[in-house]
C-alpha cells in the first residue's frame, strides 16, 4: 500500500474518532444540563463549566479506554459510564438559606440527604443491572441508563409541580430579598432581544446601573422559566434523548470491543463506575 493510502486511512480514522468524540461532548453537554437538578432549589443547577467539563471528562475517557487492553481500559471506560450515569442516578437535595441560613447546617444536611438518598438510588440501580447481565450480560447499560431517566424524569415532573410556589423560593436564594422584576416593563420584542443578548454584550451596551439590572432581570426571568411546563419538558425531552444517545454511542464501543466493563461475572470495571459517581458529584460541586 503507498503512503497516500495510509495517510488517507490514518484521515479517516481520525476524523471518525473526532466525530464520534464530539457527538459524546455534544450529548453529554445536552445531558447534564439537567441531570443533576434539584426540583427544590434550581439555583444549584450545574452551569456550563461543570458541563463542559464533565462532557469532556467522559468523552475522552471512553474513546481512550478503546487504546488501552486489561485493567486500564476498564477503568477508563467503566470511569465515563460512572461520570455520566452517576447525575441521574441521585437524589439531589440542596438546602435554600430560607430553610436554614447556617452554610454549614446547610452543607451537613445536603450531604447527608444527598449520600442516603444517592446510595439508595444507586444500589437499587446497579443491583438491577447486575442480576439483569446475568441473563443478558449486554443488557445492564440500558437498565441503568433506564433508571437514570425515570430519575430524572420524576424530579423534572416534582419541579413542574413546585411551580410559582417553587419559582420565588429559587429568586430568594439567588437573590435574596431583592429579587428583580420579570422583563415586563420594556415591550415585548425588546424583551425577548434581551432574553437573546448574552451578558457581556448587555453590560457593554447599557449605562450603569440600568445595564446590572437588566442583566439580573434576565438571569431571574431564566430561573422563572424552568418552572412552566412549556419549557421544562422540552428540556426533558432533550436530556432524555442526550443521555439515549450517548449511551448508544458508547455501548456500540464497549460491546464491540469484545470487553464490557461490568457484567455479572466482572466486579472489576465497578471501582471504576463508583469513581465515577464520586467524580460527576465533585466537578459539580466545585465548578460553578
Amino acid at each position: 500500500m503507498s503512503l497516500q493510502h495510509f495517510a488517507a486511512a490514518d484521515l479517516t480514522e481520525i476524523t471518525a474518532i473526532a466525530s464520534i468524540w464530539l457527538i459524546l461532548v455534544g450529548s453529554g453537554y445536552v445531558y447534564f444540563r439537567v441531570a443533576d437538578m434539584d426540583p427544590h432549589n434550581l439555583a444549584r443547577l450545574p452551569s456550563r463549566w461543570s458541563r463542559g467539563f464533565s462532557a469532556v471528562l467522559a468523552a475522552s475517557a471512553l474513546l481512550a479506554s478503546t487504546f488501552y487492553s486489561g485493567t486500564i481500559g476498564l477503568f477508563l471506560a467503566s470511569l465515563a459510564i460512572g461520570t455520566v450515569l452517576g447525575p441521574g442516578l441521585n437524589a439531589a437535595y440542596s438546602p435554600r438559606r430560607d430553610e436554614d441560613p447556617s452554610w454549614l447546617g446547610r452543607a451537613l444536611t445536603g450531604f447527608g440527604h444527598k449520600k442516603v438518598g444517592d446510595l439508595i438510588v444507586k444500589l437499587i440501580s446497579v443491583a438491577a443491572g447486575y442480576i439483569s447481565a446475568l441473563v443478558w450480560p449486554p443488557i445492564w447499560l440500558p437498565i441503568l441508563a433506564g433508571f437514570a431517566m425515570i430519575s430524572i424524569s420524576i424530579r423534572a415532573y416534582v419541579m413542574v409541580i413546585l411551580g410559582e410556589e417553587g419559582a420565588l423560593k429559587d429568586l430568594k436564594e439567588v437573590f435574596g430579598d431583592d429579587v428583580p422584576p420579570e422583563l415586563l416593563s420594556l415591550e415585548p420584542k425588546a424583551a425577548a432581544e434581551i432574553r437573546k443578548t448574552p451578558d457581556r454584550v448587555i453590560l457593554k451596551s447599557f449605562p450603569s446601573p440600568l445595564n446590572r439590572r437588566l442583566v439580573d432581570a434576565k438571569k431571574a426571568d431564566n430561573l422563572r422559566s424552568w418552572r412552566y411546563r412549556r419549557k421544562a419538558f422540552p428540556r426533558l425531552i432533550a436530556t432524555l434523548l442526550g443521555l439515549a444517545v450517548w449511551i448508544a454511542v458508547a455501548g456500540s464501543i464497549i460491546f464491540s470491543s469484545g470487553s464490557p466493563p461490568v457484567d455479572a461475572g466482572n466486579f472489576n470495571g465497578a471501582f471504576g463506575i463508583i469513581t465515577g459517581f464520586f467524580l460527576s458529584a465533585l466537578l459539580h460541586r466545585i465548578i460553578r
